[in-house]
């Protein structure tokens, strides 16, 4: 799977995706991938539920075939990502009073029907996903500034957990996780021309794209 900035909007996407031009190569051998097939998903948010076509590309030289998704829908499920994200963001913030799953889909999905057990899914997958980036990223800063002591320097940042995160462990997990990125994109500055004010609306969307460079395949 890779994520592609095709456009912000799914009407777009609909619109331009089997016109606009894609150059991606493979992360194995770097042969500049070619078009392999296309096939249709469901994509579901507060505002419209549709089908959308993701095309997949294949390198001929590794025989490797990756889904080119688009940022809204950003990984295997049908929801929209950015959607989900703010989902998670204000579930695990209880700084502002204690809110339940359902109470909160109902308020932040009010014409959409999500299931429980989906909901809870979506907070509590981090703690699976946590234990695969976290390495990624910490390696990745190592080898842009080898004198820093990750333990020492950066660990203390990362691992600090404000006061209004929800008391479970996977909400703590989402925490270090956006800590973690937010040390990668200071250390590395790979997104400097994007604006880093926007980390703190949607954090997601920076931990995407850098698992994206790490080409870790997993997405919250």
């Amino acid at each position: 799977m890779r994520i592609l900035d095709f456009c912000g909007d799914v009407n777009a996407y609909k619109r331009i995706i089997f016109t606009t031009n894609i150059e991606i190569h493979c992360n194995t051998c770097g042969t500049l991938m070619v078009y392999h097939s296309c096939y249709e998903v469901n994509y579901k948010s507060n505002e419209i539920t549709t089908k959308i076509i993701i095309l997949r590309y294949k390198c001929k030289k590794c025989n490797v075939t990756h889904a080119l998704k688009p940022e809204f829908l950003a990984s295997r499920h049908q929801y929209d990502t950015f959607q989900r994200q703010k989902y998670i963001l204000q579930y695990n913030d209880i700084s502002k009073g204690a809110i339940s799953l359902r109470r909160l889909c109902c308020k932040l999905f009010p014409s959409l029907a999500v299931s429980h057990t989906v909901m809870y899914y979506w907070v509590r997958v981090v703690t699976t996903k946590k234990a695969v980036i976290e390495p990624l990223i910490t390696k990745e800063i190592q080898e842009y500034s080898p004198s820093c002591d990750i333990s020492s320097e950066l660990l203390p940042e990362a691992e600090a957990i404000p006061s209004g995160t929800r008391n479970k462990e996977y909400s703590k997990d989402v925490t270090k996780i956006i800590n973690w990125s937010r040390i990668y994109i200071r250390i590395t500055a790979k997104f400097r021309d994007n604006k880093i004010s926007d980390l703190d609306i949607r954090p997601f969307i920076y931990i995407n794209r850098i698992l994206d460079i790490l080409t870790a395949h997993v997405f919250l």
